[in-house]
């Protein structure tokens, strides 16, 4: 598995390596993220959750058009949430249950912690004048005999500014006072009352004040109202507080303040409409009574028991038509105070047509709707606001209809009482024809039975009124009061989980940006994946800077540095050269990487065996061979490529390993690059091979200059010397680019100065070291 990060890869192997390579500071950075858990979880406030639910009935409304044709249907639950979610009614609660005051119990020797309900006072009926004491802790000392002392907590600032002399937003010595429980008193700063419920019993205490905005801010924000689920007409309320029996408290407050508002609300058109159809009652009831008597008076009087049966019809239909225009009487005195309510601003009392038009009732309904989402928004919106513009021109818009129907009704009505009034006195002129006795009989009764048919009607419509006020009132539910309040806060496991995978992502990415940011070839590893050059060797790292700038492998045949070059030798072996001996030029990219210090070990490791070799100083330019074998560098290769020399002359034998010889590179030349490019150089190397079995060439970084590159044709094996968190990855890369691009064969890389941390070989048991006798 691989991890594309800008055109390269991590293994995940070696994130796994990087983890283990750097495992004492990711072991620090999961233990600091265990210590910051743990601190979070003790330092963190206790935060408590109640819950409770409620049922809102019949809240789908039908939109319908002018002519009562159903157009669609929304939901009203988003309104019963603003308004649960209302200045009014969480002010309302605030206020109810004093939690714009907050109550501190003091510690020692510090620390403080807020109480709810255990206080032994209560603050009451605060007014604020001074905003600078808003939100500022106020301890209370109890002096006893029911005096107290109060001290505001001053910030140092305030208190130099007073020993200073200078005024303070505060008034200093009125706080000095002495009060009494149960009384109330008023200071340059604010109003107050304080009940003492109870003792202090030595307790120290403390309170704070807040304004109400920032007390609705803060409850708002830890209020949740929403739909319990997806199209459900139950809302869920959530509420958050630091006490859990504040949490029950405040909910259900808020709960039982909703309910009685929506209560009011929706029974207030309800009451209205009873109060008039009651009024006409007792009009109605009065004509009933004073018919009836008439009635029974006028047959005492003339001794009438029976109607004649040629009169019956005539009097059965004006009795009808009478009836039919004392009940559109009722109807217009109804359309003329429903005029008067509309002309007044009243227009819920429309609804109390709704039996008859129904769409009136739904008219109102809107009505209402939009007059509450304008109210809601007007909390927070003046009314030049779009939204706010936008539901008044809605407002208007409804108002007109309902206008233009009302009127449309009024104009029904008169013209059905005219009708029938001409119906009636067409019937009546008939009735003249008849005897005055059986006349007058007849229009008493038929007085009487409309009086009587009237007042049943009256009579329904209060009865269908009052089921329906009490309907209304049952429009909400509640189906779970807040019970105490669960504590939201992270339990340890839970805080040390999330704390262990931070901690590992941590390490992750510290392990990556490490690795990627990490430029330096450092282990073997590193040579594998940034080039295609094979290793030939790892040297380790030799702390002793003296013993580093010296053949030391002759010093300690048995370390294994010398077990490592060793091991560079057998890698030589095998390689095949055409002439019998072998050209080998040791090179790097850049310089500091070693490559001398290699080139002088690796010609000592060999000239101690029995393979006989010499190693040529090419650094014409910065020689340091001399010094790792502290020879004398007067004369050497410059002098034989340039003539000045014969090549026998320059050749240093090693006084104790016979095989090994040197030649140091003399006096710095005017042009290095062509003594090396020069015929001269060619037959130094052609009389060396018939000598030595390993020729080795130290030469100059290759990115610096070109000098080594004109001795590869000679080469029969080049080393790159690679320096372990020296040596750039981007260098190695070029080195390998080169290869290729030239065409060299028999190259391999040495990586030089291994720290073994960078080295996942074992370390070398020295008793299986091979020694090689001197």
């Amino acid at each position: 598995m691989n991890i594309e990060c800008e055109g390269n890869s991590l293994k995940l192997s070696k994130i796994i390596k990087s983890i283990f390579k750097y495992k004492w500071t990711n072991l620090l950075i999961l233990l600091t993220f265990w210590a910051l858990g743990y601190l979070y979880y003790i330092s963190q406030k206790p935060v408590y959750g109640a819950t409770a639910t409620v049922e809102i009935k019949n809240v789908a409304i039908a939109k319908r058009d002018f002519f009562g044709n159903a157009i669609g249907e929304t939901a009203g639950i988003e309104t019963e949430i603003d308004i649960i979610k209302s200045n009014r009614l969480i002010e309302k609660t605030l206020k109810q249950l004093g939690n714009n005051v907050s109550y501190f119990q003091k510690k020692e020797p510090f620390g403080k912690e807020q109480i709810y309900d255990t206080a032994p006072f209560v603050v009451k009926n605060f007014i604020v004048y001074n905003p600078k004491l808003l939100e500022r802790e106020i301890s209370i000392v109890d002096l006893g005999e029911g005096k107290f002392h109060l001290a505001p907590k001053f910030s140092m600032k305030e208190k130099v500014l007073a020993w200073l002399g200078k005024p303070s937003k505060l008034s200093l010595g009125s706080w000095k006072k002495v009060y009494r429980f149960n009384q109330v008193y008023l200071n340059d700063d604010m109003a107050f009352l304080i009940v003492q419920k109870r003792s202090f019993t030595k307790k120290k205490y403390a309170f704070s004040l807040s304004s109400i905005e920032h007390s609705l801010s803060l409850t708002k924000r830890n209020l949740k109202v929403a739909p319990a689920s997806t199209d459900s007409t139950i809302l869920q309320l959530d509420f958050k507080a630091c006490k859990a029996k504040r949490a029950q408290d405040f909910l259900n407050a808020l709960v039982k303040n909703y309910i009685d508002y929506s209560v009011k609300n929706l029974t207030s058109t309800d009451r209205k409409k009873l109060e008039f159809v009651n009024s006409q009652l007792e009009t109605i009831n009065e004509a009933l009574a004073n018919s009836e008597d008439r009635l029974e008076g006028f047959k005492v009087d003339h001794d009438i028991s029976n109607i004649q049966a040629q009169i019956e019809d005539v009097i059965a239909k004006v009795g009808t038509i009478e009836e039919k225009l004392q009940v559109e009487r009722v109807n217009y005195r109804a359309i003329m105070f429903l005029i008067k309510e509309l002309r007044a601003g009243n227009f819920s009392v429309a609804s109390s047509l709704e039996g008859k038009y129904p769409i009136l009732a739904t008219l109102v309904q809107n009505l209402q709707e939009l007059t509450r989402k304008r109210e809601a928004l007007l909390v927070n919106l003046t009314r030049r606001h779009p939204k706010v513009i936008i539901i008044s021109k809605e407002i208007a818009q409804l108002k007109k209809s309902i206008a233009e129907i009302v009127f449309g009704i009024k104009k029904q009505t008169i013209e059905k009482k005219s009708a029938l009034e001409k119906d009636l006195a067409l019937y009546k002129e008939k009735l003249r024809a008849f005897p005055n006795k059986e006349k007058e009989l007849a229009r008493k009764e038929r007085v009487f039975k409309v009086n009587d048919d009237v007042y049943n009607y009256l009579l329904q419509k209060q009865s269908e009124l009052s089921i329906e006020k009490v309907s209304h009132s049952s429009n909400k539910e509640v189906l779970d009061y807040a019970k105490m309040a669960k504590k939201l806060n992270l339990k340890l496991p839970l805080v040390l989980i999330l704390s262990t995978v931070l901690g590992i992502f941590t390490i992750l990415l510290h392990s990556i940006m490490r690795e990627k940011f990490d430029v330096h070839v450092k282990t073997p590893e590193d040579i594998s994946e940034q080039s295609e050059l094979p290793l030939f060797g790892i040297i380790p790292f030799v702390e002793d800077k003296e013993k580093y700038n010296s053949a030391y492998v002759l010093e300690d045949t048995s370390s294994t540095a010398s077990e490592a070059f060793r091991a560079v030798r057998t890698n030589l072996d095998y390689i095949v050269s055409p002439h019998g001996s072998k050209v080998v030029l040791i090179t790097s990219s850049v310089p500091n990487e070693g490559k001398t210090a290699v080139a002088a070990n690796l010609a000592s490791v060999i000239g101690m065996s029995e393979k006989k070799a010499i190693i040529l100083s090419l650094d014409l330019r910065r020689p340091e061979m001399h010094h790792k074998f502290g020879l004398s560098n007067k004369v050497g290769m410059s002098d034989v490529l340039s003539g000045k020399a014969a090549l026998k002359d320059v050749i240093w034998k090693h006084e104790i390993h016979p095989n090994l010889h040197i030649i140091t590179s003399g006096r710095i030349p005017p042009n290095p690059a062509e003594l090396l490019a020069s015929g001269r150089m060619q037959e130094v190397i052609h009389e060396l091979r018939k000598e030595y079995d390993y020729v080795i060439l130290d030469t100059p970084p290759v990115n610096y200059v070109s000098d080594a590159a004109v001795l590869f044709k000679y080469a029969d094996m080049i080393l790159f010397v690679v320096k372990s968190e020296f040596t750039s990855k981007e260098q190695l890369r070029e080195l390998d680019s080169m290869t290729k691009k030239l065409g060299l064969e028999n190259v391999g890389v040495i990586l030089n100065s291994v720290k073994s941390k960078n080295n996942k070989l074992e370390q070398f048991d020295y008793k299986y070291l091979y020694f090689e006798p001197l």
